[in-house]
Formats: structure tokens, sequence, C-alpha cells
């Protein structure tokens, strides 16, 4: 082995440097390394976050694919059904096209069939003009017929002059028939007239008209049935009657009443309010003096504050009264009053229509008074003539009147009666500001066997001066009947014995919120009378339209007396407010009240 050579001091400084250098480019190195380390591990956790970014993007997308996947299947299955309805719709569009060339063959038909009518069509427009020429030239024609036809029907409401008729050999009154306020309501006077069997009524040759409804509904149609059906209105009033205007004509006239009464055992008593808050208060006034002219004094009809006004000539408060009750536009199935409306009557303002309509109630209620005292002067025995006729005396002077004159009114009948009475009345007040003067027929007591008859309450009757019921003290035997009657008077134009026709009991509330009314204020009524003229048994009444206390009895010292009150608020207006159905239906049965004398 040879041997190393020993190096030398230089070299091996040189070598020590050499590794030093070598030792610190190791260093260098290492840093770096671990540098990079560094940089690697920072790059290895960024990339760790990355993946776990990835995973929370993976497990969503998966979802998301989930649920694109359930579209998937809903879309092909959606794709599914509308391929079965676009193969549906194939076939009904192949048929469509068909029916499409079909319809075109009858269009081509229609075409033709087009052109032959318009031809047509030109010929028939000729022929229309020719025809509407031909058609005015007639109404022209019939026009001018009507009024001369007019001329020679109506020349009255009745469809001939009416004398008063008084039969022979009359059986005693033991029933009394009883009707409450009308108030326009025509239709229920001649119901309740049929169905009592007390007369039969024609109007316009609908002969007893009251066993036909379809008749009722032709002669009184329903004005709001028309007015919603935008038709023209029916016409209310007498036919003719010469205070409205010539062109207005109505279904009313030709009335005639046909009485049983003289062959039955009965009275007919109305207990007042004729007139108003209905429509056809002339038709309820004409069938009502009818009825008393043929019926040998078994008809009567008392006086109400109604008939009163009329009678007063009290044309303000009347036509304050009739205004409330007016038709409203607003309440379309509320029947108030028509027959005022220019519509009706023709007339240019509404003041005139009413003043026309007053003017012939005057009429109207004026011919049914003279009426009335002609049926109880003819039907009294001569006592009782004589009697009469000297308590009228002073009015038959006064007025510059005779009981003739009122006959011969009668007999001639028509709108002349009309006029003399409308006339008569306005003597009668003209007369009564000098000194009292008594209204031939307008009746405001009826006491008959023990049963009074008037129309407002009977707590009215305290309210009368004495004096005027010195008439009632006088009996008459009234065709083999006893009777007592009060005739209305006037002082200075007002009545005398206003408490019989406007009395209402008072009126009290109850705890419970209802209304009781003080029976002990007819109690005293019922007393007075009693201790006066006699026991009263019944008290018949109207004025007061109310769903309880319609019959009560009060205890007086004479024993009990039955009060009954008979108004049943039976006019359309009335009916309706008090929940009635169907107010304007004419068939309507007033029930009023029937009983047999003791």
């Amino acid at each position: 082995m040879g041997l190393r050579k020993k190096k030398s001091a230089e070299e091996i400084q040189q070598a020590l440097l050499d590794a030093k250098n070598a030792l610190e480019q190791h260093i260098v190195t290492m840093m770096t390394i671990k540098d990079d380390v560094g940089d690697i591990n920072r790059k290895i956790g960024v990339k760790e976050n990355e993946i776990k970014d990835a995973d929370l993007e993976l497990e969503d997308n998966q979802s998301k694919i989930d649920s694109f996947k359930q579209e998937i299947d809903d879309i092909e299955r959606a794709i599914r059904q509308l391929q079965q309805k676009l193969q549906r719709t194939s076939e009904n569009c192949e048929q469509t096209v068909q029916e499409r060339v079909d319809l075109n063959t009858n269009l081509q038909n229609l075409h033709s069939q087009a052109n032959l009518l318009a031809d047509e069509k030109g010929a028939a427009i000729e022929h229309f003009k020719k025809m509407k020429n031909d058609l005015d030239s007639k109404r022209s024609s019939v026009k001018q017929a009507a009024i001369s036809l007019r001329k020679n029907r109506f020349q009255g409401p009745e469809i001939a002059p009416i004398e008063c008729m008084v039969a022979a050999g009359l059986k005693p009154v033991n029933e009394m028939v009883c009707l409450g306020d009308i108030h326009g309501w025509a239709p229920g006077l001649i119901r309740h007239l049929s169905q009592h069997e007390i007369a039969k009524v024609n109007i316009a040759s609908k002969l007893d008209l009251g066993s036909c409804s379809e008749s009722m509904r032709e002669i009184f149609p329903c004005p709001l049935t028309a007015k919603n059906l935008t038709q023209p209105l029916p016409r209310m009033g007498l036919d003719g009657q010469p205070s409205r205007s010539k062109e207005i004509h109505t279904s009313h006239f030709d009335i005639q009443v046909l009485s049983n009464l003289p062959e039955m055992d009965t009275r007919y008593i109305q207990v007042g309010d004729l007139i108003d808050r209905g429509d056809h208060s002339e038709v309820t006034i004409e069938i009502m003096r009818q009825l008393c002219l043929q019926s040998s004094g078994r008809a009567f009809s008392l006086i109400g504050n109604h008939e009163q006004l009329v009678i007063e000539g009290n044309y303000n408060l009347w036509y304050q009264m009739e205004s409330k009750m007016a038709f409203d536009d607003s309440k379309t199935q509320r029947p108030g009053i028509m027959a005022h409306d220019v519509i009706m009557t023709g007339m240019k303002t509404l003041e005139e229509s009413h003043k026309g309509n007053f003017a012939a109630l005057e009429g109207c209620i004026g011919s049914l008074l003279i009426s009335q005292h002609l049926a109880i002067h003819d039907s009294l025995d001569s006592a009782g003539k004589k009697w009469l006729e000297e308590m009228m005396a002073s009015t038959w002077k006064a007025t510059g009147t005779k009981l003739g004159d009122l006959r011969k009114w009668v007999e001639g009948g028509g709108w002349k009666l009309h006029e003399h009475s409308a006339n008569f009345l306005k003597k009668l007040r003209k007369a009564s500001m000098k000194k009292q003067v008594f209204v031939p027929g307008a009746i405001v007591i009826w006491f008959e066997a023990g049963n009074l008859f008037m129309h407002a309450e009977p707590n009215g009757i305290v309210n009368v001066d004495e004096n005027v019921y010195d008439p009632l003290e006088q009996k008459f035997n009234l065709g083999g009947d006893q009777i007592q009657f009060l005739l209305l008077s006037l002082v200075k134009g007002k009545s005398t014995s206003h408490p019989l026709t406007n009395s209402r009991l008072s009126r009290v509330e109850t705890d419970e919120g209802g209304v009781r009314y003080k029976k002990e204020d007819a109690a005293a009524g019922v007393e007075d009378f009693g201790n006066q003229f006699g026991r009263v048994k019944r008290v018949v009444h109207g004025h007061s339209p109310r769903q309880d206390d319609l019959v009560y009895e009060v205890q007086t010292e004479k024993g009990m007396t039955t009060i009954y009150d008979i108004d049943e608020g039976m006019t359309p207006i009335l009916y309706f407010d008090s929940g009635g159905e169907d107010p304007c239906e004419p068939n309507r049965t007033p029930a009023g009240l029937q009983f047999r004398l003791e």
C-alpha cells in the first residue's frame, strides 16, 4: 500500500473553504427547499379546501341531477300525454276539416238563399209601406170613430141612469156584513161583494167581475208589472171623467151593480174611507153609490176622515196626504199612488193633475151622498120621512135646494149628476158660514140592534159636543128595522163631528218594546154612548190599520162590549208596508166582518 501524500496546509485550508462554501450552499439549498416545502404545504391546504368545496358542489350537483332526472321524467310523461292529445286533436282536426267543407257548402247555399231573401225583402218593404199607409189611414178613422163612440156611450160611469129602488116585503135584517177602509182598492170591494153574494159587478162588458180572476186582472192590471217591463201604464179612474184629458182612455166604464140585498136578510155596512191612497177611488165610490140605490136601504157607506176632507173642500190637507203616498221610482216594488201622475190624467203639470182629481172626487163623493140620502129617505116609514125632511129643511133653504132636485139629478145620472153634486157641496160649505147645515147622506154613526158602526175609534165619542148627538135620539123604522143614525153637519165649513171620523186610541210603549193601546179610552166612549142611547153590544170601526188588537172587549156598567177594528190596510201600499206579498193582485179578498144579530 502506498503512502498517502500528506496534504499541505494550503490544500487543507482550501478544502475547508470549499467544504464551508459547499455547506453554505447546502444550507441555502435547504432553506430554499424549506421555503418550497412551505409553499407546497400551503398549496396543499388550498387544494384540500378546493377539494372540500368541490365535494360540496358535487353533492349539490348530484341533488340537482336527481331533481333534473325527476323533471325529465315528468316532461317525458307530459310529452307522452301531449302526444296522445295531439293524436286526438289530429283526429278532430280531420273531422273539423270535413265539417268546414260541409259548412262552406252550406254557406254557399245560404248566400243563394240570402240573395233570394233580399229580393223578397225589397218586395216586403214596399208592401209594408203600403200597409203602413193603410194602417195610418185606418187609425185616423178609428180615432174619429172612438171619439164619436165615447160621445155616445160614455155620458157617465154607469151603463144607464139608476133610480132609487125600495122593494116591498123585505125580510127583517138578521145579519150584518161589514167592510173596513177600502182606500181606493175597488178590487177588494168587488171581491167582497161577490164572496158574500151581496151583488154582482159588471164593468166594461165583463160580467160578474168578482167571480172571474182573469177578468179582474184585465180590468185592474198591475201597474208595477207594466213599469218593470217598460210597458204602457194602465190608466185609472172613470172613463170620460170631465176633469181629465179627453185623450185619456180607461177600462172603467159601463159600471153596473146588481144587488141581491132586497132578497136577503142582510145589511151591508162599509165604515168609511172609500177613497185615497189607492188608484181606484172613483170606481169604488160609483160601485158603492149604485149598491145603495138598488138595495132598498140595506147598504150604506159611512163617512171617514178622507171623505170628510172632500166634503169640507180641504184640498191642501188632501194634497199633503196623497203626496206622501205617491209612487217613488227609487222604491220600484212599493206600489204607491200613480193615479195623480200627469201620464194618467193627461194634464200638463202635477198640480193640475191633483186639482183635477180632487174635483173628480167632489163630484163622485157628492153623487154618493145624494144617492145615500135618497136611499135612506125612501126606505123610512112615513113618520121617519117627515122627521128627516124637517131636520133637513134649513139645509134645503140655505142652499136653495129641494129633495126633488136630488132625485132629479140622480135619475138623470151621468156626468151631469157629478156636476150638480160638486156644486151642491160648494153650496153647503158656503151656507155653513152663516149657520149649521146637515150634509145629506153623510152618515157618521149607524146604530142598530145594539151594534154601533162608526169610522173612528170609540174614544172619539166623548169629544163631540152633546148637541151634535141630538138627531140620534130619534129611532127610525127603516124597512121594518129599528135604527138610529147621525148625519155629518158643517159649521163654518168644518165638520162638527170630526172626532167620530178621526180619533185613535192612545199608544203606550210596553216594557218589551211593543205597543199597547189604552182600551180604557174606548171604554169611556162606549160608556158615554150607552148611557144616552142604550146598551152597546158591539162597536165596529175602521180608521186604524194594525196587526194586533183587532178585536177586544171592554167592560161598562151596562155589560161587556166587543170592539172590532176592521181596517185591514187592504189598498196595495198599506198591504205592502205591512209585509203582504203581491200587493197589486186584484183577486185578494178582504176578510171584513160578518155576524148574526142577537
